[in-house]
């Protein structure tokens, strides 16, 4: 009986298979860093005494700009100022990336993402510092970082002058007018005495 050929069928095996593709994890740069630069309103830095400003009348306003230079994103941002000779800084408060106000943020502050503090130095007589500090926290790493800049400073002290007669300065003119007049008229009196004796 007459037979038909049929076709071999080769059943597949695991090297015909499809190799499984592989997937490398995208590892982000954990690398938490944070920085703060402080200048005054006129982009003075004033790191050192050497490049300290003069302010004539002991008050300037301070400007803190607070950048993420790392590569994790951070939270519990706080940022502070402390004073360390002269003068005092008040009223410090920075406005965070989501418009809220205040020294302290919960977060998150990306990477490259910043914002900016200000606040008031016054009263300074003589030399003065502060330093400004900025600490956060990385949201995956849990590592702490932070940074610090300081300003620097100073006022000319008034040199000393004629004691104080507590008199404002209209009655001193009105007293200094009264002198005057009464030199004036004493010397009139010596004149006549003279020529009364001649």
């Amino acid at each position: 009986v007459p037979t038909k050929d049929t076709a071999a069928v080769e059943s597949p095996t695991d090297n015909d298979a499809e190799a499984p593709l592989e997937v490398t994890p995208v590892v982000e740069d954990e690398n938490p860093d944070i920085s703060i630069v402080k200048a005054d309103v006129l982009g003075n830095d004033a790191n050192s005494k050497d490049d300290a400003v003069r302010l004539a009348d002991g008050k300037t306003e301070l400007v803190f700009t607070i950048t993420n230079t790392g590569g994790e994103a951070l939270r519990n941002v706080t940022v502070s100022d402390t004073v360390v000779t002269g003068g005092k800084v008040e009223n410090l408060t920075c406005t965070f990336p989501d418009g809220t106000k205040g020294t302290i943020w919960g977060g998150v502050l990306e990477p490259g993402a910043s914002f900016t503090c200000t606040a008031e130095l016054t009263g300074v007589v003589g030399e003065h510092e502060n330093v400004a500090s900025v600490t956060a926290i990385g949201v995956n790493s849990g590592d702490e970082v932070s940074d610090k800049d300081p300003y620097h400073a100073y006022t000319p002290k008034p040199k000393p002058g004629l004691p104080s007669t507590g008199l404002d300065n209209e009655a001193a003119a009105v007293l200094g007018l009264w002198t005057a007049l009464l030199a004036l008229g004493a010397t009139g009196l010596v004149v006549a005495g003279r020529r009364r004796a001649e």
